[in-house]
């Protein structure tokens, strides 16, 4: 039982003994040193590393998949909190070995860089409207997001998953705001990215992979995850692939890989049974604002209010917070 109240009571020492002796062998250990190491140093570590056991380590799982959602599946939270937080997504089996991630990667930046305001999102949802802090997207795991701004090396993982975060909204703007976030996602995957729209993005991330890899540690750990996926040195594989990538290739990649149609969304809210009413209802939602918008977006937010998301009441399930690591 993985990462549940339940699983950690079942645990016994035994277990704890054995996984240890399986899996923290010499043969499933790959050593890693940056900057200027003494050989003496290194050879230490590798002195004190031979005293672990023999064997291969444990299998590589196979066939690693995440179950895809059909249409619009939602799990609400119910937690005594003043707004709710979104997210949306489903998986992917685009890692970093495979051709179109770049491409999505791109893409990926385009809709919903991290902690940025050059987030399309961001500027839709925040910039304009004024209804919540942060609107990033995701094609890789992050976590710890919220404390930093680049991802933590050596989290790889064998499948991943596409992600939209929204945080946090006014209750009243929920249904909202995850409207606005499906249709600015389906317009994307509809239309695909402008050719200004890539170079500016491409360029932006040709200098930040530089940021991503600025310290020793940060190497470090990015050479260890190329060796891991099985590609070139992080820097000069991206900035390379950056390169030759063609608008063809980041709008094929779009369609190939994300929906707006099929996703689970997980929303944190108070009043959980309204917010599943509101949802399987599909009815119009609206926006308050504050002050007066420009008639254009007015005209937006009365379409996007109005587009239904076909959320059936069997596909919406609340669970309270008290249990949603329980088992």
């Amino acid at each position: 039982m993985l990462g549940t109240a339940a699983g950690i009571d079942a645990i016994t020492l035994d277990d704890v003994k054995a996984f240890w002796r399986q899996a923290y062998t010499r043969a499933a250990l790959t050593l890693g040193a940056a900057g200027d190491v003494p050989e003496d140093v290194i050879a230490g570590v590798k002195t004190a590393l031979a005293a672990l056991p023999e064997g291969p380590g444990l299998p590589a799982p196979a066939d690693i998949r995440g179950r895809k959602p059909k249409g619009v599946e939602v799990e609400i939270i119910h937690k005594d909190s003043r707004a709710v937080a979104i997210s949306f997504g489903h998986p992917i089996e685009v890692t970093r070995k495979d051709p179109d991630f770049v491409p999505l990667w791109v893409a990926r930046t385009w809709l919903g860089e991290h902690r940025s305001s050059m987030s399309h999102l961001y500027e839709r949802i925040r910039e304009i409207r004024g209804m919540n802090y942060g609107d990033y997207a995701y094609i890789e795991a992050f976590p710890r997001g919220m404390f930093q701004f680049f991802p933590d090396p050596n989290v790889a993982r064998r499948a991943q998953l596409f992600e939209v975060w929204i945080r946090p909204v006014m209750p009243q703007n929920a249904h909202m705001a995850l409207r606005i976030a499906l249709y600015e996602l389906q317009k994307l995957i509809d239309n695909g990215l402008t050719a200004e729209q890539l170079e500016s993005t491409r360029n932006y991330l040709m200098k930040n992979v530089y940021l991503m890899t600025a310290s020793q540690d940060q190497q470090l750990g990015y050479a260890l995850d190329s060796r891991w996926y099985g590609i070139p040195e992080y820097t000069a594989f991206m900035r390379e692939r950056l390169q030759k990538l063609t608008l063809a290739e980041v709008n094929a990649a779009v369609k190939k890989h994300l929906s707006a149609k099929d996703v689970r969304v997980v929303m944190i809210a108070k009043d959980a049974e309204g917010l599943r009413d509101a949802l399987v209802k599909d009815g119009p939602s609206t926006v308050t604002y504050e002050a007066p918008k420009p008639p254009d977006l007015m005209a937006e937010d009365k379409v996007i209010g109005a587009m239904k998301l076909g959320i059936r009441p069997d596909a919406v399930t609340i669970v309270d917070v008290e249990k949603v690591f329980a088992k």
